[in-house]
Formats: structure tokens, C-alpha cells, sequence
């Protein structure tokens, strides 16, 4: 597959408005096989989670009620996985031996193992093919915000008021680059996978 134990990124954005935890593990996210070695996202309540690898190493502690932007990267050379909270880092781990996800199948706020689905409102979530630095995270949740701008969009507008004679005298050094990476894939759709649709995703 595609991600199969390559270097990724997820970035979800969500509302927590008259989220209370259903008293078992809500599942806000799953990438690969729906068993172990896939990708998963687990809220246990309060500040206890599940981020990481399914039956593997994961982040156990990090209260994600405060956050309206969540986001993991992966580094498939090191194994370091990361989990950021609007922006900023909150905590991180290196998954022994590496993430094993055998397919591409990601499922959004839908429940594994007869658990429960998660009770908050996923509004979009964006999936790149690379570890996303800090700053990456941060060109990412400007990206959510905007579903319609495109990361390699340039202007098709050219000046009309230039003379033909007209020549550049100076080379500027400093131009500025698009940090953002290209989408590699997307889901939109204001509450789309919230419990009360049956069967999530």
C-alpha cells in the first residue's frame, strides 16, 4: 500500500461542543488493516489515550479535549512519532520496529472491537505522505481551514502595465517557497463522521 510503513502525516480538525465520554475507548481514527500494527487514534477519557501503533507503542497520556487540532507524524527511518495539539508538540514516542500497516483503509471516528464510535464531531481531516515538521503541522492547519486553496496554486494573472522595454535590474535571493506539501488525501464534510451517524465512515 501506499503508507505501508512509509513516513506520514494526519491532521484532524475537530469540535468538542457537548463531548462526554461514553465509558468506553472512542475511537477517533484508524489507518492500515483494523488490527495490530495498523495506525489508531483511542480517547479513554480524560487525559488517557491510545496514539500510536495498534497492539505496539503508543502515547498513553495527552489531554485531547483541549484541542481543536490534532495532528501525528510519523518518520518511518527513525520510527519517532509525534502528537501535536493546535500546533504545538504534546508528546511523542518511537514505535518499536516500526509502524506495520499492510493497506491504505483509514477510518474516521468509527469503532473497532465493538467499542464505541467517537461522541465529538470530526469536521476534515488531511493525510500527506511525509513527517511534517513543526512548521509543516502549522502550514497543515492553515490548510484545513481552507478546502479550496491549493498548496502549488501560483497567479494566472500577468501585469499589463509593464513596457516592452522594460528588464528586472536586480535578482531577488529571497523569494519566498511554498512550504506546504501537496494533499495526499482528504475527506470533507462539517460532521460528517459524528456517532449519530450509524456506523460512522
Amino acid at each position: 500500500g501506499v503508507l505501508a510503513r512509509r513516513s506520514h502525516s494526519v491532521i484532524m480538525k475537530i469540535d468538542w461542543t457537548g463531548v462526554t465520554y461514553s465509558g468506553t475507548r472512542e475511537w477517533l481514527f484508524n489507518l492500515g488493516q483494523g488490527a495490530a500494527g495498523a495506525e489508531h487514534w483511542l480517547w479513554n477519557g480524560g487525559k488517557s489515550i491510545q496514539f500510536g501503533e495498534w497492539e505496539g507503542t503508543r502515547i498513553g497520556t495527552y489531554d485531547i479535549s483541549l484541542c481543536q487540532y490534532l495532528a501525528t507524524t510519523y518518520d518511518s527511518t527513525s520510527n519517532r512519532y509525534v502528537l501535536y495539539c493546535n500546533g504545538a508538540f504534546g508528546n511523542e514516542v518511537t514505535i518499536t520496529g516500526g509502524l506495520s500497516i499492510t493497506s491504505d483503509t483509514v477510518s474516521i471516528g468509527k469503532a473497532f472491537q465493538g467499542q464505541s464510535d467517537f461522541s465529538g464531531c470530526v469536521e476534515r481531516v488531511l493525510i500527506y505522505q511525509e513527517a511534517l515538521t513543526p512548521q509543516g503541522v502549522l502550514c497543515a492547519m492553515a490548510q484545513i481551514n481552507s478546502p479550496t486553496q491549493s498548496p502549488t496554486e501560483t497567479p494566472t494573472e500577468t501585469p499589463t502595465t509593464a513596457t516592452p522595454t522594460e528588464t528586472p535590474t536586480e535578482t531577488p535571493t529571497n523569494a519566498p517557497t511554498d512550504a506546504c506539501p501537496a494533499d495526499f488525501d482528504e475527506a470533507t464534510g462539517p460532521c460528517r463522521w459524528t456517532s449519530t451517524l450509524a456506523g460512522g465512515v
